[in-house]
């Protein structure tokens, strides 16, 4: 998803939902374990990772101030400007 620069916001939703549900079978079907557990594990997963890079964003100062939790961005176009990325 940062590699790419999608122009449809469905597309990177979709690619998001892709990876979503392969997380949830690949724990299924190495845990052994069911849909729902499977899906519970994925989803605390993601909350963590979530958690993790907003805390590490806003520690470095990288997370811009229209970013917080409701957005999908994470200070990206902010963090690729100060490494000199940009266009």
């Amino acid at each position: 998803m940062v590699i790419w620069d999608y122009e449809v916001p469905a597309a990177a939703k979709s690619v998001g939902w892709a990876v979503v549900v392969n997380n949830v079978e690949a724990l299924r079907i190495s845990l052994g374990i069911d849909y729902f557990r499977a899906a519970g594990l994925a989803g605390a997963g993601a909350v963590v990772r979530a958690v993790a890079s907003q805390t590490i964003l806003g520690w470095t100062g990288l997370l811009g101030d229209d970013d917080q939790w409701g957005g999908m961005g994470v200070g990206i176009h902010e963090w690729v400007g100060r490494l000199g990325l940009g266009k």
